[in-house]
């Protein structure tokens, strides 16, 4: 299990008065992106003006060289009709997904929970969006996902460190082009990002998300539940602004601290929808400590931790 460790996380929020310190490139004059991935969104562009699947190149030019068959088993991603079967081989740990419910999901459509609310995938407990739960993680995990868009079930291409991806097209998850945002400006001409996190949107602008979902997971106890069943919060799309903002949190706060998820109501030309805000909320009490040692001692013991993919797909 490898934890993410990152010296600085930058929150991606609007704000009126942010200054954005990248040099403009010096070859194009672009105010987007520096001199130094000049090269590379250049060759980006040529490969999506020349016609060429996007898919395939990334294949034939980043993939790392074949690995054993053994390794590549040990790798795969473990769905959940084998979790019983996998754990017990090679103790693998597959942690229920903590939702927010939608107008879209299932949990509401079928199950009738109201949008706006936290639902837990395997218990089925519901959370209020307001006042919000109370959680401590025990971790933190940064992996990337390509789905596959029509079915949202099947996961073509996946990295549990996104570093390295398994899958179609695999290789170098920083060089792969399926990983790269873009930007529709007001008249219309698209333009590649190349840091998301260092851009902010200009009113009008519409951002292009990737093929490949970028997602910061936190495996967690919700300390204010019946059950105290460990769960895991996904940041990922209109969520991972929010993600590193909650990583930042944990790397200036005491490992004793217990925060406060809530979810907020938010609107825009696309629809509505509720995004997840949290805050620090207070100091963990004595007779909680014993529940999150447990968690973070199975998550030290285990060989991998995987999410209820199928959950996190529909968010």
């Amino acid at each position: 299990m490898k934890l993410v460790r990152r010296e600085r996380m930058l929150d991606n929020t609007q704000s009126d008065d942010f200054v954005d310190n990248t040099p403009p490139c010096t070859v194009c004059h672009s105010p987007h992106h520096s001199a130094n991935d000049h090269d590379r969104i250049e060759e980006a562009r040529k490969i999506e003006t020349s016609g060429k699947d996007l898919v395939k190149y990334a294949k034939e030019r980043f993939q790392p060289p074949a690995v054993k068959e053994e390794k590549q088993e040990e790798e795969k991603i473990i769905g959940l009709s084998k979790f019983r079967q996998e754990m017990t081989e090679s103790g693998r740990i597959i942690l229920p997904y903590l939702q927010i419910v939608q107008a879209m999901s299932d949990a509401f459509s079928q199950d009738n929970v109201p949008p706006g609310n936290f639902r837990n995938s395997l218990t089925g407990e519901v959370y209020p969006g307001d006042p919000g739960i109370e959680i401590i993680p025990a971790g933190v995990f940064h992996w990337r996902r390509r789905w596959n868009r029509e079915s949202r079930r099947e996961i073509l291409c996946s990295s549990n460190d996104a570093i390295t991806g398994i899958g179609d097209p695999g290789g170098a998850c920083k060089s792969c082009p399926l990983q790269i945002w873009h930007v529709e400006h007001v008249n219309g001409v698209k333009e590649l990002i190349p840091n998301i996190r260092n851009y902010r949107t200009k009113k009008d602008e519409k951002l292009i998300a990737p093929p490949c979902d970028e997602q910061f997971v936190f495996p967690s106890l919700v300390l204010n539940s019946t059950w105290r069943v460990p769960g895991a919060l996904v940041f990922h799309r209109t969520y991972l602004n929010e993600g590193l903002r909650f990583y930042a949190m944990i790397e200036w706060s005491p490992p004793d601290t217990v925060y406060l998820m809530k979810t907020i109501k938010t609107e825009n030309e696309k629809g509505k929808w509720f995004s997840p805000k949290v805050s620090v909320l207070r100091k963990l009490k004595e007779e909680e400590i014993n529940s999150i040692l447990e968690f973070k001692s199975a998550l030290r013991k285990s060989t991998g931790v995987e999410v209820s993919e199928d959950d996190v797909a529909e968010a």
